[in-house]
């Protein structure tokens, strides 16, 4: 028995999307917002987890952070998420005490 042309594409279309290689990055939903003394207020939208988020160039920390995210928001001292582990943020919180060089989203 032949088989059918719609039934022939919907078992390739599955045979495809079951091929097609599963994006494994992932993303904090909302945003991230801090102060810098020389360009004023910055937003990361969506900030990417597992990289290291810049806040400073290294010669004042950025201040009043706000994590409005659904992840927590480990932020650094140090420059590319070096030095010691200043705060561990957790989702939709804000600081107006925290300063931090760098931030990251596991």
């Amino acid at each position: 028995m032949p088989l059918h042309p719609a039934l022939a594409a919907a078992g390739a279309g599955a045979l495809l999307a079951l091929a097609l290689p599963v994006d494994s990055a992932s993303a904090a939903a909302g945003f991230f917002s801090y102060t810098t003394a020389d360009a004023g207020r910055h937003v990361i939208l969506d900030p990417a987890d597992h990289v290291c988020h810049a806040l400073s160039d290294g010669a004042q920390p950025a201040s009043l952070p706000s994590n409005q995210t659904d992840r927590v928001a480990h932020l650094y001292l140090g420059l590319d998420c070096s030095g010691g582990l200043v705060a561990v943020m957790q989702p939709y919180t804000s600081s107006l005490t925290i300063t931090a060089d760098s931030l990251r989203y596991y």
